[in-house]
């Protein structure tokens, strides 16, 4: 009797933790994580959409930072294998580029490259010097690079107008700030010369230095 009640007191005990976690599980977890789930999903969509855009823009990139590294080292045949997909990678990414137009990076690695390759082969000397797959490389990446910019030309002459605008301002600070410099240690600052009584004076024949008070004392005979 003992051992049947027992048995019987084990069983319902079993049945009823199994009851609860049935009841307790679906309750504090399953149903109140439904609302996160489908926020995540949302922001999953999202996060499709704009890693389009970055996962063709990435490509690119990696490919310029090759062809930019093979330049520093003249490596011409590498120049051409990293030109050669670049331009394929550009093609898949052109549904994006005509919606958020030519991203600028392209546009100075284009630019860039037809004048490092116009230099090499204006160099005659390091021609010379050049094995015969970096020769023949160059040869041939000159023409293809200039033949695929003729699509990019407008692009590539506001580029450069606006790179030489930019070195412009850069060399008109450069020299305002030497000038500035320059009459800071004169005693001068645009046009006007420091004195010691009167502070800032004109010039109108004062000398550099003590300037005023030699005129003063010049005057006073």
């Amino acid at each position: 009797m003992s051992r049947f009640f027992t048995t019987g007191s084990d069983s319902e005990s079993e049945s009823s933790l199994s009851g609860e976690e049935l009841v307790t599980k679906p309750v504090g977890g399953n149903y109140g994580k439904q609302p996160l789930l489908l926020s995540e999903d949302e922001e999953d969509t999202k996060r499709v959409v704009r890693s389009a855009k970055d996962k063709r823009f990435e490509e690119l990139t990696n490919l310029i930072r090759t062809i930019r590294n093979a330049m520093k080292i003249r490596d011409v045949t590498k120049c051409l294998e990293e030109f050669e997909l670049l331009g394929k990678a550009y093609g898949k990414a052109k549904s994006i580029v005509d919606k958020e137009g030519v991203p600028r990076f392209y546009i100075r690695i284009l630019a860039d490259l037809e004048d490092y390759l116009n230099e090499l082969w204006e160099d005659k000397e390091g021609k010379k010097k050049m094995n015969k797959n970096n020769a023949k490389a160059l040869s041939t990446l000159r023409q293809k690079i200039r033949k695929y910019n003729r699509d990019f030309e407008s692009h590539i002459t506001s580029y450069k107008q606006n790179l030489a605008l930019q070195l412009a301002e850069k060399l008109g600070s450069l020299v305002e700030n030497n000038e500035r410099v320059f009459d800071h240690k004169q005693g001068t600052y645009g046009g006007y010369f420091r004195d010691q009584k009167d502070g800032y004076r004109k010039n109108e024949g004062y000398m550099r230095r003590g300037g005023y008070r030699q005129q003063q004392s010049q005057t006073a005979y």
